[in-house]
């Protein structure tokens, strides 16, 4: 079905009339592509009305008269662009501006702020959300740390018994827990103390060793002092003995000894 083109007083001559487009079956798209191809052919008519004659565009010396008769100037019709057009909507279904109006704000004068301005950007349903989450959270922290110290003084005999049975293990773990650190620090002490004792026998070892040592070298030196003495001693006595057999010599052929009273 070919859509019509209606002249009406409120409506341009080349606008398509909606009921037509869409008992055509046309988009909105498609009617305002039609509307910008029946404008360029009304365009081109109008360029081609108002074209000068050929001679005046080739540079003649004389100008036509101008013509006494009134001429009416033809006006160009309004033209809206693609992105004004109308929406057209099915009967019976609300658009989202009719069912939550969007707020028209002033740039020059802001309304106030009520409470902290939220940086987050966030929604009021989200910040309700937030806020009932941390109270939530608030009140099951209070809960847990009142019911820890509520429940062996003013609970049920069952958990004052569960109670108990924790403070029971927990004194256990920790008897346990210093069972076990005595242990190791009795079996550190008592490596330490091996150790020491291993330590001082050797020790004691070494000192009496390097006693033995020290009193075997100065026996030896003892030892090689006292030959070397004897061996000087000797080597004195026989020079003496040599030196007086040779005095007894020469007293023997001396003249004032001619007695042999002098030895």
């Amino acid at each position: 079905m070919e859509a019509r083109l209606t002249a009406g007083p409120s409506r341009s001559p080349w606008q398509l009339d909606a009921k037509h487009v869409i008992s055509a079956g046309r988009t909105p798209s498609k009617a305002a592509n039609e509307l910008l191809r029946n404008f360029g052919k009304l365009s081109e008519d109008f360029a081609s009305r108002l074209r000068p004659p050929m001679m005046m565009m080739m540079g003649s010396a004389k100008r036509p008269p101008p013509s006494r008769c009134s001429s009416t100037v033809p006006v160009l019709p309004q033209i809206k662009p693609p992105h004004a057009t109308k929406i057209y909507t099915l009967p019976g279904v609300k658009t989202l501006t009719a069912t939550h109006p969007i707020p028209r704000l002033n740039p020059l004068c802001p309304p106030p702020h009520e409470g902290r301005r939220n940086v987050s950007l966030e929604t009021v349903e989200t910040h309700h959300h937030n806020l009932q989450r941390s109270l939530t959270m608030q009140q099951a922290e209070h809960f847990r740390f009142h019911n820890s110290w509520r429940k062996p003084y003013y609970g049920t005999p069952a958990e004052k018994e569960s109670h108990r049975k924790n403070i029971r293990l927990i004194l256990q773990e920790q008897m346990a827990e210093r069972m076990q650190m005595q242990r190791e620090s009795f079996r550190d002490r008592k490596q330490e103390s091996e150790f020491a004792v291993q330590h001082d026998r050797q020790c004691l070892t070494d000192d009496a060793l390097n006693h033995r040592k020290r009193a075997e070298y100065l026996q030896h030196f003892r030892d090689e002092n006292k030959k070397l003495m004897e061996w000087k001693w000797d080597q004195m006595r026989q020079q003496r003995q040599r030196q007086d057999q040779l005095d007894r010599e020469i007293m023997k052929y001396n003249p004032i000894n001619w007695s042999g009273s002098l030895k």
